[in-house]
């Protein structure tokens, strides 16, 4: 007979996910186990196998939701009838706010990319991409005339968001600008 998950499951998996999460970022995936995963949980090696059945996985899914999240984000602002210049504020207030909340599943994504197997990084890649293409787009809105954006904007596309991604390793929420004050720093240079 299966046993029953118990009523908090999702809690405790997502608890766990954050968990590997930022132990894969601190020592790196490939040094991290599953005993300390399970020892920083407070919980047994064989519970954490009742979540997830391989170290491998927990790294997948941390990359997985976060730019799962990262790409409905986008996706829902883009299609709110707003003027360009304002979807892209509100997108960058957006991300700097997951990436404050998901730090390490950031560091992983931009880190430990490679170290999935290549059908799930290629999942993970795909993802990415409609992220950028999302971006691409707005600058196609932004600046629809513009020539030289329209034929680049995949690569002004990266260079709105190579703005944004590395903000993990510098920005501190606590300091003396607030994500939402440097979100509008980040979109005024933009454009």
């Amino acid at each position: 007979m299966a046993r029953p998950q118990s009523a908090d499951y999702d809690t405790r998996k997502q608890k766990i996910l954050e968990t590997a999460a930022n132990v894969f970022a601190v020592e790196g995936y490939h040094k991290a186990s599953i005993s300390g995963i399970a020892a920083k949980c407070g919980i047994s090696k064989a519970l954490i196998y009742h979540y997830y059945p391989s170290k491998e996985d927990m790294l997948y899914h941390a990359m997985l939701d976060h730019v799962r999240e990262l790409e409905a984000s986008a996706t829902s602002l883009m299609q709110e009838d707003l003027p360009p210049a304002e979807t892209l504020r509100k997108i960058i207030r957006d991300y700097l706010i997951i990436y404050e909340r998901t730090v390490d599943c950031h560091h992983l994504l931009v880190n430990e990319l490679g170290s999935l197997p290549p059908e799930r990084k290629k999942e993970v890649v795909e993802i990415q991409n409609r992220v950028v293409h999302a971006f691409a787009e707005l600058a196609d809105r932004i600046a629809p005339s513009d020539l030289n954006i329209h034929k680049a904007k995949s690569v002004v596309s990266m260079l709105m968001l190579g703005m944004i991604n590395w903000t993990y390793l510098w920005f501190k929420p606590s300091g003396s600008l607030s994500s939402e004050k440097l979100a509008d720093m980040i979109a005024d240079i933009l454009l």
